[in-house]
């Protein structure tokens, strides 16, 4: 490497730390609390008393056996290198030990972080971790305690923060794979570039104005897990093995994730075993349909489902949640022919709605016909959730879109309004109504159930769509999805009045749900 080199790759990891630095000052002081050491004794699987050590590492505490082999398969990614990270090992004092998610490999890694601390200022040397300057505009950083704090965690005895180089798939800023491969595609929100976790705690001269770093213990690598996986803008809840450890349980329900074209490519080119395209997970029940100032999640009645007399939601989320950048905001990466009959069709409400979540408006392809636009709406993936909470398999999915496929014949394909997926549905010539359409579709699912069965497929386990039954309050779903729409309603009329310099309440404009 010539000097001329060296000399510009040092400018760049000057600026890189320059701005993590800023970053740490900024916004952790306050966030940051005192170190508790009999707290960070905890078991580092469900947060109680821990009695005994790993026999291995001799880092991480359990409070039973059973515990310990329920964190085997997290903690042994680290626990086999933790001798090198021990006190002996570490370079200076001025290093601290931290969790390093790589995105090009394929497990996490313990590394050492170099600090210098001077005059209420605290310079974290990460550079080579954190990628280029390229990324100095996607740098994101993560209040662990704060984020577990909101899923019932109240305290994990010393300040935890994640920095990620990027939210969303900046230029070759690739997937993390090293996290994507400790869960199920559906627990697992898309992250970006290196994740590092570093450990901290108040600076002792300089208390809520500058934090130092610590080390973090083998515990903060499950800290690290739950708060990716537990996140609220997730289409998971999260795995049901660590929702059972929460002090204050989330609201559940079980969906079914419906991968857009885009994510089902992605989960498919990681080094694991092939995704199906629909995927039974728990959700929550409710979720914060806000966020940056604008609507993040769409939920409403299902369309096909509500034509045959079936009480089906969707839920979309906004694009940028689950990492799509603005350049894959194609009808390629947001086809989702599974879902053409679930969520409305008419051009109208989708542009509206791609342009709530952020979505380019000219998203339909001028090579297609205009009814083939209409009838494969880009969506990205949805969750498709059922009123009771009973559990929906992707055959009734499967079953509803060929029944609709089959009476397209007798219902108009012509010009299309915002009501139009409130219409009865035709089930053949002068049969029209919900009820026609709920007597047709039960028969058409039997004789579907008797032509498997005449294959040599089992289907006896699947339960006719009309007798699926729950335990959730179906009154919370309503409510939800009522909320949902009001809540659209409003920015409706607050563009309509931003658009006309008009100030929000003015006589004139009324909320249209």
């Amino acid at each position: 490497m010539d000097t001329a080199t060296r000399r510009k790759l040092a400018v760049e990891r000057a600026k890189v730390m320059e701005i993590v630095t800023d970053i740490f000052r900024d916004k952790l002081p306050e966030l940051t609390p005192d170190e508790d050491p009999e707290i960070r004794k905890r078991c580092g699987y469900c947060e109680q008393p821990g009695k005994n050590h790993c026999a291995r590492c001799k880092n991480a505490l359990y409070c039973s056996r059973e515990c310990q082999v329920k964190d085997h398969p997290l903690h042994k990614t680290l626990c086999k290198t933790y001798d090198d990270f021990t006190d002996a090992k570490r370079p200076s004092k001025s290093h601290v030990r931290a969790i390093l998610f790589p995105a090009a490999e394929t497990t996490p890694k313990l590394v050492w972080i170099e600090q210098k601390v001077a005059e209420g200022k605290t310079t974290i040397y990460a550079d080579k971790h954190l990628g280029r300057y390229r990324y100095r505009m996607t740098f994101n950083l993560t209040s662990v305690n704060a984020n577990l704090q909101v899923i019932g965690r109240e305290t994990i005895g010393h300040g935890l923060v994640g920095l990620s180089e990027s939210n969303c798939p900046a230029p070759g800023c690739v997937l993390n794979k090293s996290y994507m491969a400790l869960g199920e595609p559906a627990h697992m929100m898309p992250r970006f570039g290196n994740l590092i976790f570093l450990a901290t705690k108040p600076d002792p001269a300089f208390k809520g104005h500058n934090v130092v770093l610590a080390d973090v213990n083998l515990r903060d690598h499950r800290h690290a897990l739950d708060n990716l996986q537990l996140y609220e803008m997730n289409h998971a809840a999260g795995p049901p093995e660590r929702l059972a450890t929460l002090t204050e349980p989330i609201e559940t329900m079980p969906a079914l994730l419906i991968h857009g074209d885009g994510a089902y490519m992605r989960w498919n080119a990681l080094p694991r075993a092939p995704v199906q395209r629909m995927q039974k997970l728990t959700t929550r029940l409710t979720v914060v349909s806000k966020r940056n100032g604008h609507q993040a999640i769409e939920q409403d009645h299902a369309v096909a489902a509500r034509q045959v007399g079936l009480d089906w939601f969707f839920r979309c989320y906004a694009i940028d949640t689950h990492g799509w950048a603005e350049a894959d905001v194609t009808p390629a990466a947001l086809r989702n022919d599974a879902a053409r009959h679930l969520v409305p069709r008419a051009p109208t409400y989708n542009l509206r709605r791609n342009e709530r979540l952020g979505l380019k408006v000219d998203i339909l392809d001028d090579g297609e016909p205009d009814y083939m636009q209409r009838a494969y709406p880009h969506v990205g993936s949805i969750l498709l959730l059922e009123r009771s909470g009973a559990v929906l398999e992707p055959e009734h999915v499967e079953v509803l879109n060929l029944f609709m496929d089959c009476v397209a014949p007798y219902n108009e394909d012509g010009a299309r309004t915002d009501r139009v997926d409130e219409r009865d549905l035709y089930v053949g010539p002068g049969k029209c109504g919900k009820e026609e359409a709920a007597a047709a579709f039960k028969k058409f699912w039997d004789e579907w159930k008797r032509g498997q069965a005449a294959r040599g497929i089992s289907v006896d386990h699947l339960v006719s769509p009309y007798e699926l039954k729950g335990d959730v309050d179906p009154g919370k779903v309503m409510v939800a999805t009522m909320m949902n729409k009001v809540r659209r309603g409003v920015e409706v009329v607050d563009q309509r009045a931003a658009q006309d310099g008009i100030e929000q309440g003015q006589k004139g404009y009324t909320w249209r749900l």
